[in-house]
């Protein structure tokens, strides 16, 4: 039953709907860092019963001791949920690949687990994880190396901590012209410029470059006024 439920949800639902976004068949686990996820909840929030396949899923491998299962069913609940209810669910799925040595997903689940954070502004929260990510994450391949980095250049920047942000963002565009990620390396040349040589705060010149088209201004104090 439990394996019912989540091949209803998961295998016959979610595959098709990233297909239909995609164009293509890719993993549940790259719908973040491809940006692909906004079609998908709209298939969800026209199933609203697809929901309830996963938590029933997840309710009965535990009933069944199938830990390992469970996890990845958090995973994929969480990939669907805000992201107040997904922080959790992503801790507990995390913790459980970490334990089963799945260490793939480890890596991509706390990716997507920062991806969270900051869609709830926690961007103070989400920089130690993703500072230690960055070391982690390479061998799950270079979209995930390439995402962990342009997070820490906008959590760095969104915080207003511009020699953080200047370090991030020579770093990001260092891997994009090692995979030859055109389309957005003059942005990030852009806003090197505007870190390095104007007194524009870096939340501000992230959302002029980068993010310009859908950028959430964040009004936080900046470290020299901390210290004042």
């Amino acid at each position: 039953m439990a394996a019912k439920c989540y091949e209803i949800a998961f295998h016959s639902v979610i595959r098709s709907a990233i297909q239909g976004a995609s164009g293509s068949m890719i993993h549940v686990e790259y719908i973040k860092v491809f940006g692909i996820r906004e079609p998908i909840l709209k298939v969800v929030a026209l199933l609203p019963q697809l929901l309830d396949w996963l938590k029933k899923a997840i309710e009965l491998y535990e009933l069944l001791g199938r830990n390992l299962n469970v996890a990845f069913c958090q995973y994929h609940l969480a990939q669907l949920l805000p992201p107040v209810e997904a922080i959790d669910l992503y801790s507990q799925a995390i913790y459980q690949f970490a334990l089963s040595d799945f260490t793939h997903h480890r890596e991509r689940g706390t990716l997507d687990q920062c991806y969270s954070l900051m869609e709830m502004e926690e961007y103070s929260a989400a920089v130690p994880i993703l500072e230690i990510l960055q070391y982690q994450i390479g061998y799950c391949g270079k979209i995930f190396q390439l995402r962990c980095k342009e997070l820490l250049v906008e959590c760095h920047c969104r915080l207003n901590e511009r020699r953080p942000a200047l370090q991030a963002v020579r770093e990001t565009i260092k891997i994009m012209e090692e995979f030859e990620v055109r389309p957005e390396l003059q942005k990030y040349r852009q806003l090197l410029t505007a870190l390095d040589g104007t007194n524009t705060l870096p939340s501000i010149a992230f959302c002029e470059t980068v993010h310009e088209e859908h950028a959430r201004l964040v009004k936080v104090e900046t470290n020299d006024e901390q210290k004042e």
